[in-house]
């Protein structure tokens, strides 16, 4: 135990009520940074997808030229809602939407849409040139389960998802 000296050089210890001030001080202390911990956590996990997300241009580039130009230059109209690829946690593949056989709802988390830039912008397309520029809007989480039941699923609103744009172009 830690004690004082007295003035006139006996020794006094802490008296009780400084003993449980001080650990009620330690406890508020210890409590107030425990309520950091779920949102530390949250932030790792963002931080883990927003990488992911980094990661998958490459993996956008091949699905595209896969699909071929005149394909993805029908699909990406700037009016519509664009071409639309999934891929899975990970990453490191990426679908064409229409193709159910792929990846099951249950293993989607990435959407990925990809657009024409507008009339006017530089980047416009222009059916003369031999490329095709687009945007593309990685955003995440794309769908969670609806309840107990492994096959329903809901997609979870565009302005409740992470989001990470980047341009992209394909060639003829």
């Amino acid at each position: 135990m830690i004690s004082r000296r007295r003035q006139n050089g006996g020794q006094e210890g802490f008296t009780l009520l400084e003993v449980i001030i001080a650990l009620a001080v330690f406890g508020f202390v210890v409590t107030s940074l425990l309520a950091f911990l779920p949102w530390a956590i949250k932030g790792k996990t963002n931080i883990k997808d927003f990488n992911t997300a980094c990661g998958m241009p490459d993996a956008i580039q091949v699905e595209l030229e896969r699909l071929g130009f005149n394909a993805v230059e029908k699909a990406t109209d700037y009016d519509g809602s664009g071409l639309v690829l999934v891929a899975r946690r990970d990453g490191l593949e990426v679908f064409y939407e229409e193709e159910d056989i792929v990846i099951p709802q249950s293993e989607r988390y990435y959407l990925i849409r990809c657009k024409q830039f507008p009339p006017g912008n530089r980047l416009a397309h222009n059916p003369t040139n031999g490329y095709l520029a687009l945007q593309i809007d990685v955003q995440w989480p794309y769908k969670r389960r609806a309840g107990e039941d492994d096959s329903a699923f809901v997609e979870i609103k565009e302005n409740l998802r992470e989001h990470f744009t980047y341009p992209a172009a394909i060639t003829r």
